[in-house]
């Protein structure tokens, strides 16, 4: 497998290119969602690096049309709740959760019903 100058393709030992793109996490069961080929959406092989970082490109563009979501209206403390506060308390040793969890908290209660798009400096 080696790899071209472009992100995500690469070129096998009989000199064939192909792509291996990760677009995600599935949101039920955590598994990546990974897609791998060595033909476009017409079924023709690649001829070029290029050829196949179109591919990646569409392919990319074509998840996040069909499966991107935004949750434009989250609250503040929702974020906190669910996705910052897990992270952050998995990401760093016991002690240092410890020392910053209240104010954590304390931020999160100030905040509550603000929308994130509404925050700014």
């Amino acid at each position: 497998m080696a790899k071209t100058k472009y992100p995500c393709v690469y070129q096998d030992k009989n000199g064939r290119f192909y792509f291996l793109v990760e677009l995600g996490n599935d949101q039920l069961t955590g598994k990546r969602i990974q897609k791998k080929g060595t033909k476009d959406q017409h079924g023709k092989r690649f001829t070029s690096a290029r050829s196949a970082h179109k591919e990646v490109t569409r392919i990319k563009n074509e998840y996040l049309v069909n499966n991107g979501y935004a949750n434009y209206e989250l609250s503040y403390a929702e974020f906190m709740k669910n996705t910052y506060i897990p992270y952050y308390q998995a990401s760093v040793q016991k002690s240092t959760w410890n020392s910053r969890e209240c104010g954590l908290y304390q931020i999160s209660d100030y905040f509550k019903d603000t929308k994130l798009r509404d925050l700014n400096v």
